[in-house]
């Protein structure tokens, strides 16, 4: 019969996703571990693991294995923490990254009111995603899924957006509707690119898909502020005169009366959480106690 410590050692390199994770963990050294990992996969007679240089990743073969042991290793895990009476009330470090507009708006108590302890980061798409490939983060929540065969994507919520404009924005000469079809398009897409623009970034990632969702082509536009803060947009456009995209969160709390646009069509973003290929167990808790602090805030 087959020495459980294998089917251990596997179990661990399947959730902390490296070797020299997994070998602190058991604490053993890389090459015990690995000597293991080999032991194992002779006896099964398949490759469980495809090594890169970053990332041990779970072959088809190491995914069905894990399925078919998770549960019962988890509960041999909860039985040897019962008898060592190490069941600690405080979970393991968390380290997540967001952006910083969502984390001030909806996840400030997940860190705050745990048990657990927190590390968190900020930054756009390719920061995070860079943060997740040299694991200096567990889970990132993004706005676009970019191509990399070693991070995982679930989907999340979807935002909506809107245009809007300063209070002191004068939209008096905004194209009325008494006019069809494309000429009022085009009377209202010569009036936007006349304004102020207060955007994210200069690639205008933000307008574009509000360009294409009302005008079905891209933006042709000189930003006058390029800020990477939704939030400061918002402030800035409080005490500017100016137009943005911003997402509909932004002003649940907000007294002041921003200029709004209802003969614009929203435009809709969807929200992912990001992690290393193979991590999907490790950060289910996270993810859940996310979803239900998000869902909770809406309602």
């Amino acid at each position: 019969m087959i020495n459980l410590e294998l089917y251990r050692t596997f179990f661990t390199i399947y959730r902390e996703g490296t070797l020299t994770r997994a070998a602190s963990q058991l604490l053993m050294t890389q090459p015990g571990i690995s000597q293991q990992l080999q032991s194992l996969e002779n006896y099964v007679g398949k490759q469980l693991f495809e090594r890169t240089s970053r990332r041990m990743i779970p072959t088809e073969y190491g995914k069905i294995l894990y399925t078919q042991i998770v549960e019962p290793m988890e509960k041999l895990n909860g039985i040897e923490e019962e008898f060592r009476g190490i069941h600690l009330k405080k979970e393991s470090k968390i380290e997540l990254g967001s952006p910083i507009e969502f984390y001030s708006e909806y996840l400030i108590p997940l860190a705050a009111r745990s048990d657990s302890d927190f590390r968190i980061s900020f930054g756009v798409v390719s920061e995070l995603i860079d943060k997740l490939r040299k694991e200096e983060i567990q889970l990132a929540i993004v706005s676009q899924k970019l191509t990399d065969p070693e991070i995982e994507y679930d989907p999340f919520i979807e935002e909506e957006f809107v245009l809007v404009g300063s209070p002191s924005l004068d939209r008096s000469d905004f194209p009325k509707r008494n006019k069809f079809g494309k000429e009022w398009e085009m009377e209202k897409e010569k009036w936007l690119l006349k304004q102020n623009w207060f955007v994210y970034s200069s690639d205008l990632a933000i307008v574009r898909r509000f360009w294409k969702e009302n005008f079905q082509k891209r933006p042709v536009l000189r930003p006058k502020l390029v800020l990477p803060n939704l939030k400061l947009i918002l402030e800035s456009l409080s005490v500017g005169n100016g137009i943005s995209v911003l997402p509909k969160y932004l002003f649940r709390n907000t007294k002041k009366s921003f200029v709004m646009f209802p003969e614009c069509k929203e435009a809709k973003n969807h929200l992912y959480f990001a992690s290393l290929l193979g991590s999907k167990e490790k950060t289910k808790e996270i993810k859940s106690k996310i979803i239900q602090l998000v869902d909770k805030d809406k309602k």
